[in-house]
């Protein structure tokens, strides 16, 4: 049976050492006996440079740029099988091949681990990283809960008071934090690293730091002209905020611009990540815009419009001033793949003029008594107001449906407006397309039995090299026409 755990002993280098050392008992045993965690003992071990034989492990031999060279080059060690032989952390390895710039093309530093990682957790807890574990999340914040009285403690009023008592070139880790955009503990931790740091070695980690912005990034950044680094959500007012954004819109707001790649199911598995993240900040109040990389790439200066709009850029055209006309499917695609982030539709289509300019697309179709609405789009940088009102009641009063669908992109709309006109929202689904890296596609594009070799949908993907990528959701409005 495991004794109740009264302290955390094993930050003690001479009670470890008795446990370990004197008395000879494995890392499991110590583990078990006074109910600790087997990784954190391993930590604290190799951090005291504890071993059977009782010696204190030197750092005469991993930080001597020859040894070391000798050990990973020549000798064709893995990291993991130095630190080991050194009775120390592998990531203390894995800093001084970075530091001494050595590299092996053959080699990935972190294959090794990642499969140990994967084994233990798929015996352990049944998923491939311990970190899925719903038991290992509950663990964590029970523990938060109990020394931090917050579920995480990036968001804990100990952290952020612990970050701005921290001051570096006249600003605290917090402003350093925030104007780069990374966690606070990251730059804790580089100062942990380094002690004896100075001014200009910080500047030049913070600088070495900032470049590692992505295109689409510096896209965003220049055309939206928003601060690189203005991420950063107030961590005490939205502590249990879990994911962080790219760029910061507005104190209720903000944006993410999403590699094809990272995003799609090549690399990230889980699929309903961007459908959780537009919940987890609708349920705090907030907003996230979600724009892929093709959107960025090829639409630009649509998501411009998108945001600005969102931010009252926009200039207004009142629809009292304008004129219902029909448009022709050629009309329509003209002005819906400039203006519109999913572009043209086989559809019917109507709009709206002003000054003889065309101004606002309202495309449908009717299906039996349903009119279902599948295009709203305006001019770009211009908000149609009482336009959309216009164009719904002129269809009702010629079509006469029985009831109006309209399905809103949870991306980058939310649809609340839609109540305002008697629309009811009925559910939310999660919705994908393909990718190929650069660009999406409908998922009709690729599917089974599109030939007459009969391949299953899978088995077409693999021949196209396309993948999954998930969206965050479509939401479901209806009006019913009495």
């Amino acid at each position: 049976m495991s004794q109740e755990k009264t302290s955390e002993k094993y930050r003690v280098r001479e009670w470890l050492e008795e446990q370990y050392v004197t008395k000879n008992k494995t890392i499991k045993k110590i583990a078990e006996e006074f109910g600790y965690s087997e990784s954190t003992l391993s930590r604290y071990k190799s951090r005291f440079g504890l071993s059977k034989n009782n010696k204190k492990v030197s750092k005469a031999n991993y930080t001597n740029y020859n040894w070391l060279y000798n050990q990973y080059i020549e000798q064709n060690k893995t990291a993991v099988e130095i630190a080991e032989s050194c009775g120390v952390n592998r990531g203390t390895i894995f800093d001084y091949l970075y530091k001494f710039n050595f590299r092996k093309e053959d080699e990935d530093k972190s294959t090794a681990y990642k499969s140990r990682v994967k084994k233990l957790s798929l015996k352990k807890y049944k998923v491939k990283h311990f970190n899925l574990s719903e038991s290992v999340k509950r663990k964590r914040e029970v523990t938060n809960l109990k020394k931090y009285s917050s579920r995480t403690y990036l968001g804990s009023k100990a952290h952020h008071e612990n970050s701005e008592t921290i001051v570096v070139c006249e600003k605290s880790l917090c402003q350093w934090a925030s104007k780069i955009g990374i966690s606070n503990i990251i730059l804790y931790r580089w100062i942990y690293k380094n002690p004896n740091y100075t001014e200009q070695q910080f500047l030049e980690y913070v600088a070495n730091y900032s470049s590692k912005i992505t295109n689409i990034e510096n896209i965003f950044s220049q055309t939206i002209d928003l601060p690189l680094y203005n991420k950063a959500f107030d961590c005490l007012s939205y502590p249990h905020l879990k994911y962080r954004p790219d760029f910061k819109l507005t104190p209720y707001s903000a944006a993410n611009v999403d590699g094809l790649y990272w995003h799609s199911s090549a690399h990230k598995s889980d699929a309903k990540y961007h459908f959780e993240m537009r919940k987890e900040y609708e349920d705090l109040g907030l907003r996230i815009f979600q724009f892929t990389e093709d959107q960025i790439n090829y639409k630009m200066n649509i998501v411009k419009s998108v945001v600005n709009n969102h931010l009252g850029h926009s200039a207004r055209i009142f629809a009292r001033k304008t004129e219902i006309v029909s448009l022709s499917q050629s009309e329509a695609n003209d002005f819906l793949e400039s203006t519109h982030l999913m572009g043209t539709i086989k559809s019917k289509h109507i709009g709206l003029t002003y000054q003889n300019e065309l101004v606002m697309v309202f495309s449908y179709k009717m299906i039996g008594d349903d009119l279902k609405v599948e295009r709203v789009s305006t001019k770009l940088d211009h908000l149609v107001v009482g336009g959309f009102s216009k164009l719904l009641k002129y269809c009702i009063k010629k079509l006469a449906p029985r009831r109006v669908h309209y399905w809103v992109d949870l991306r980058y709309g939310t649809g609340c407006h839609l109540k305002n006109y008697g629309f009811v929202h009925q559910r939310d689904t999660l919705g994908w397309k393909w990718t190929d890296f650069n660009k999406t596609y409908n998922r009709l594009r690729c599917r089974a039995n599109m030939d007459s070799r009969k391949l299953s949908e899978r088995a077409y993907a693999e021949e196209l090299s396309w993948f999954k990528i998930y969206d965050a959701g479509q939401r479901l409005y209806t009006l019913e026409i009495k």
